[in-house]
Order: C-alpha cells, then sequence, then structure tokens
C-alpha cells in the first residue's frame, strides 16, 4: 500500500492537467478516419542514385493513413495525418558482384494539415509534415482537395487528388488519388 506522500505532487497536478487537456480536445475532435490511394512519383530515379547504373526502376507511388481532425468552425478544421508513402522502387547490379540490390522506397511520415470546406461536398487541405527515410529524416508539404459522398449518419467516403512533395534526395513528388472512410464524431455546426 502506498501513501499519498509516496506520489509526488508535480506527477498529480501533470496527470489532472493532461486529463483536462484530452476531455477540451477530445469534445472538439469532429473526425477520425483511414485513407489510401496510389498514383506516381514525379522524381528522376537515376539521379537520386547517380553512382550506379539502374537495371530496373519504377514510379508508382502509394499512401497509406490514418488521421483526426480537430473542428476550427463550421467549415475548417486542422487534421493531424500518421503513414506511409511508397515514393519508388529501384535494382541494380551490386559494384563487383554478380547479383542485384534492390529497395522499394518508402517513408514514415506525419503531417499537420488545414481543411476547408467548399460548398456541401468539397475540400480543399494543405499541409506541412516529416518524412523518415531509411538514412534520414526531410520536410515535406501536401496539397489537395476531395470531394465527400455520405454513407449513412456518421460515415463519409472521402474521394481525393493529393501533391505531396518530399524534400530529399531528387525532391520526389507523389500525386495520388484515392480514398478512404472518414468517422463523422460531430455534427457540424
Amino acid at each position: 500500500m502506498f501513501t499519498t506522500k509516496e506520489i509526488p505532487m508535480k506527477r498529480i497536478i501533470t496527470v489532472i492537467i493532461s486529463i483536462l487537456i484530452i476531455q477540451v480536445a477530445s469534445a472538439q475532435i469532429r473526425s477520425v478516419g483511414i485513407l489510401a490511394g496510389g498514383g506516381g512519383t514525379l522524381v528522376d530515379v537515376e539521379k537520386v542514385l547517380e553512382p550506379y547504373e539502374l537495371s530496373e526502376w519504377d514510379t508508382w507511388s502509394m499512401v497509406f493513413k490514418a488521421f483526426a481532425e480537430y473542428s476550427l468552425g463550421e467549415n475548417s478544421a486542422i487534421g493531424l495525418e500518421l503513414g506511409s508513402n511508397r515514393l519508388y522502387y529501384w535494382e541494380y547490379k551490386a559494384p563487383g558482384y554478380s547479383y542485384y540490390n534492390w529497395r522499394t522506397e518508402w517513408t514514415k511520415n506525419a503531417v499537420l494539415y488545414y481543411i476547408t470546406s467548399i460548398g456541401e461536398k468539397l475540400y480543399i487541405q494543405s499541409g506541412i509534415g516529416v518524412h523518415v527515410f531509411n538514412d534520414g529524416t526531410v520536410a515535406g508539404l501536401m496539397a489537395g482537395f476531395g470531394t465527400l459522398f455520405p454513407a449513412g449518419e456518421k460515415f463519409t467516403i472521402p474521394l481525393f487528388l493529393r501533391v505531396e512533395p518530399v524534400f530529399g534526395s531528387g525532391t520526389p513528388v507523389a500525386v495520388n488519388i484515392g480514398t478512404g472512410l472518414k468517422i463523422n464524431l460531430k455534427k457540424k455546426e
């Protein structure tokens, strides 16, 4: 058994303040969801991997993300996305060997964005984020637009087109279309 003397007052205050912040924030979270999409990445893979002669490469891109949006008013919100981006694939002959090396370039990323509605079903969004590669972390941007299709009282299905420049080697720019599922936690004001 422990007494309150064993728990520092600073820790108790920190826990209480954290609970209050979470309660206030959760009252304003208007939606959560998942997104998936694909498209192409604008990048010169041979330039990115200069020292090697590539035998094969492709620039198909994919995105898989989860998000939450915090209401700023009737038609706008800030959101946070967490997920992965596949930017490109490359294969090259290992120098001095008879075998080939390959890698699919994925990033794990977090994007803080602003989203605003245009009319009933259209929206635009833009944001900044970070992308974590195998060998480092770089900044990135995101801009897109889309539409929402109602799928019941609490659900909508987004359909989007997005551009995501990543400021790594060769500055790959992923252009993706996609969809997902958005759970509306709060009715529009």
